[in-house]
């Protein structure tokens, strides 16, 4: 650490993909020390305490504090949080974020929702005065307890959410629109023919990509039994992350079907579209990877609220049948993908836009690297 300017990326099981990314990305630049460090342990919740006492991440207690956890967060959505970053010295989270700040002397902090907000923002006014805080906006909407005036900056992908924050009360001249990091394993370019030979994938015919990132729903079970009908038509290929339940569940249609372990690279390089609910790191993937993507049904008001943030960049399926009607006219009729040319067009447009090197451009300026 010695000599080194710290930055300190504070994440949770759904940001994590994102911090990990922020890391790579500065890795190369050698006077940079970059240390993740998880929301949950600042944070004595129930579903932590059952996982202390259980040591079973899918028992029936953990299950349940986990959906009270989240629906939580979905009321709270509207929510402006009290801007007071008092400090409490006889609370444990204070003291622990304190200590943090203590030991790694960051010059800079990045957060991605508001789980910690209060203790960063108190902790850094009364000790640590020339830290700088930046929020990074990860999703396509916003959830109102990541607004704080005392936060330096705010990042977001496109005008439609630094909208929202404005109209949750964020000053416009704290937000700057930049592109939200890849993992760089993305840079790696595939040709179609190539992937889908890797992937023993007839060629010939188109490559619908289903992904699902967390947790499964019953939207995405159902998307799968009605990707089922087009199997004679195109390649159908499903990607389930960790989860295992959907994994077997796709496996049994039949659909080739990956785990976590699977090459996303290369199962984008071979899509020609890309079937997912509403979530940004499959978003984000895809239009870095210049695939289409169709939106499913969303399964919380983040998602709905993100649909919105999604205006011309991704095909909204989300209504009832919604799949079906776009696959079979796509799949039908010559030239159909054509039709959707220009969103793909805007999504490598997004890429090289003048903007989208803002939030690594800022992180570098803010630990004055040049």
């Amino acid at each position: 650490m010695k000599n080194k300017k710290t930055v300190l990326i504070f994440a949770n099981e759904k940001s994590g993909i994102f911090a990990r990314a922020i890391k790579e990305r500065l890795a190369p630049v050698k006077d940079i020390l970059c240390i993740i460090i998880g929301e949950d342990e600042f944070r004595s919740t129930g579903m932590q305490i059952a996982k202390d006492i259980l040591l079973n991440p899918d028992g029936l207690i953990i299950k349940t504090a986990k959906k009270l956890l989240e629906g939580s967060e979905e009321r709270s959505i509207d929510k402006v949080p009290s801007p007071d970053i008092t400090y409490k010295d006889r609370s444990v989270s204070y003291l622990k974020m304190r200590n943090v700040l203590s030991r790694y002397n960051p010059m800079l902090i990045i957060m991605m929702s508001g789980a910690l907000s209060p203790e960063v923002l108190s902790v850094r006014a009364k000790f640590s005065p020339e830290t700088k805080v930046f929020m990074l906006v990860k999703d396509f909407a916003i959830h109102c307890g990541i607004i704080n005036p005392h936060i330096d900056k705010y990042f977001v992908e496109n005008m439609a959410v630094l909208t929202m924050l404005t109209n949750a009360g964020v000053k416009e001249k704290k937000i700057a629109i930049s592109n939200l990091p890849v993992s760089e394993v993305y840079d790696v370019f595939i040709e179609k023919q190539d992937a889908c030979e890797k992937l023993e994938l007839d060629p010939f015919i188109p490559v619908v990509l289903f992904c699902a990132y967390g947790k499964h729903t019953e939207q995405d079970k159902t998307a799968l039994r009605e990707l089922k009908e087009f199997a004679s038509r195109c390649n159908v290929v499903a990607y389930c992350g960790g989860d295992r339940e959907l994994l077997d569940y796709a496996m049994e249609i039949p659909f080739k079907a990956f785990n976590e372990g699977g090459d996303l690279n290369l199962l984008y390089s071979a899509a020609d579209l890309v079937v997912t609910r509403p979530v940004s790191k499959t978003l984000i993937e895809a239009a870095y990877k210049q695939v289409l993507t169709v939106l499913l049904p969303p399964s919380s008001e983040m998602e709905k609220r993100s649909i919105k943030g999604l205006k011309g960049l991704a095909v909204d399926a989300s209504a009832k049948g919604g799949l079906v009607t776009f696959l079979d006219d796509y799949l039908r009729t010559e030239g159909y993908e054509e039709t959707y040319q220009s969103i793909t067009e805007e999504a490598t447009a997004r890429l090289i836009r003048p903007a989208a090197g803002n939030f690594l451009d800022s992180i570098l300026s803010a630990l004055e690297i040049k």
